[in-house]
């Protein structure tokens, strides 16, 4: 997150909504950690369906890379082209 406000030339303060999707959205530590991260007075929105979202994001970058003429102006960033994952490992 730190790379991706650095190179859209912001700081954390200047943010004031976070809107995440993606299935690992629904794990409370994600969650947790955003709130760390971002300061009090930034948003999260949850309420956007997590799942449809990432569905909607895939069938707009397929439409752009088909030529679609109504997208011609829209430009698409990769913020973060990769998946995520969360490892826990027990402590005996």
């Amino acid at each position: 997150m730190s790379n991706a406000i650095k190179k859209a030339k912001l700081t954390k303060n200047q943010i004031d909504r976070v809107v995440i999707v993606g299935g690992s959205t629904r794990i409370p530590k994600i969650r947790a950690m955003l709130k760390e991260f971002f300061p009090e007075k930034t948003k999260h929105d949850y309420s956007v369906n997590v799942d449809e979202a990432v569905a909607m994001g895939c069938a707009i970058l397929a439409a752009k890379r088909n030529g679609n003429q109504v997208l011609r102006d829209l430009t698409l960033v990769d913020i973060n082209p990769f998946t995520f994952g969360v490892r826990v490992e027990e402590k005996k």
